[in-house]
C-alpha cells in the first residue's frame, strides 16, 4: 500500500517542526531600569531564534503576568506591593512555542511610608545640672527604624542609633524636637519636648522670691550677712507656700526656720522675730 499525500505531508511537517527556543546573548541580563513604590521599570536584550522570536514573557515569582511584542524589550511592572522584594524573570517565546531560559532578577520596591510615633508617645526633657536629658517612645515603621534627628529649630543636635530613646544636650528646652528615620530616608512627623518639673525648679526659686510677701530684716554691718531665726509657726507657712519642686530645691542647702539672707534682701513672711541681741 502507498502512503497517500496527506500521510507524507504529515511526516514531513513533523520532521520539520521547530524545537529549537530563542537564546540570549552571552552577556544578556535582566536589569532594573527604575523601582518605584509600586512598580518595577524591566529592561533586557533582544533574543534571538532560527524562526524568529514572537515575544516575550514576563513573570513574577514564577506566575505569568503579561507577553509584550517582540520589538519590545523594556517594560513597567506595576501592582506591586510597597517596600517588597519580589523575584522577577523575562523569557523569549518563538512562533513555535519554544521558550528561551529565563532570565531572573530581584527587586525591591520603594519604601514610601515614613515612620511614625505610637499612641501617647512623649518626648521629654529633664535638667541634669548644665545638661538637659532627652528622652522618648520609641518610634514605629513598616520596615524598620533606622535612626532618629533631634533638633532644635533647623539646627540638627544629633542623630543617635536606631535603638536609642534618650539623648543629652544643653541649653534651653524650647524648640527641641526629634524625628524618626527611616532606611529609605522617610521622616517622621516631629515630636516636641515637653518640660518635667526638674527642669522648671530653679525658675520656681526665682519666681517665689518675687511672689512672696515682705520679711523684716535685722539691720547688720554691710560686711555681713543678716542672720534671720524664724519661729516655728512661720517656718511652717513659708514651708506650706512652697511647690514639692522648691521644697526639694531648698532641702539640698537651706533649712527653714534658719535662713542667711543678703543685706537689702527679703524671703518669706512677716511672721519674723528678729534675733533676742538686736531687739
Amino acid at each position: 500500500m502507498r502512503p497517500t499525500p496527506l500521510l507524507l505531508t504529515s511526516v514531513f511537517f513533523l520532521a520539520c517542526a521547530d524545537s529549537t527556543p530563542p537564546t540570549w546573548p552571552s552577556e544578556g541580563d535582566l536589569e532594573v531600569v527604575e523601582a518605584g513604590t509600586h512598580s518595577v521599570e524591566l529592561r533586557w536584550p533582544e533574543a534571538s531564534d532560527e524562526e524568529g522570536v514572537s515575544g516575550y514573557r514576563i513573570r513574577k515569582e514564577g506566575a505569568f503576568l503579561t507577553q509584550v511584542a517582540p520589538t519590545v524589550t523594556q517594560a513597567e511592572v506595576t501592582g506591586l506591593d510597597e517596600a517588597a522584594t519580589v523575584r522577577l524573570s523575562v523569557e523569549a517565546v518563538d512562533f513555535a512555542g519554544n521558550t528561551s531560559e529565563p532570565l531572573f532578577v530581584d527587586v525591591t520596591t520603594g519604601d514610601g511610608t515614613a515612620p511614625s510615633w505610637p499612641a501617647g508617645a512623649a518626648l521629654t526633657a529633664t535638667a541634669e545640672g548644665e545638661a538637659l536629658l532627652l528622652e522618648w517612645t520609641a518610634a514605629e515603621d513598616n520596615r524598620a527604624v533606622t535612626g532618629y534627628v533631634v533638633m532644635r529649630a533647623a539646627e540638627v543636635l544629633g542623630q543617635p542609633g536606631a535603638d536609642a530613646t534618650s539623648f543629652r544636650t544643653t541649653g534651653s528646652p524650647e524648640g527641641l524636637e526629634i524625628r524618626a528615620v527611616d532606611e529609605a530616608g522617610n521622616r517622621s512627623v516631629p515630636l516636641r519636648a515637653t518640660v518635667e518639673q526638674a527642669e522648671v525648679e530653679q525658675a520656681e526659686v526665682e519666681q517665689a522670691e518675687v511672689e512672696q510677701a515682705e520679711v523684716e530684716q535685722t539691720e547688720v554691718s554691710s560686711a555681713n550677712p543678716a542672720q534671720v531665726q524664724l519661729n516655728p509657726a512661720a517656718a511652717a507657712a513659708v514651708r506650706d507656700r512652697l511647690t514639692p519642686a522648691l521644697q526639694r530645691s531648698l532641702k539640698s542647702g537651706l533649712r527653714y526656720d534658719r535662713l542667711r539672707l543678703p543685706l537689702g534682701r527679703s524671703l518669706g513672711t512677716r511672721e519674723l522675730e528678729r534675733p533676742a541681741d538686736s531687739r
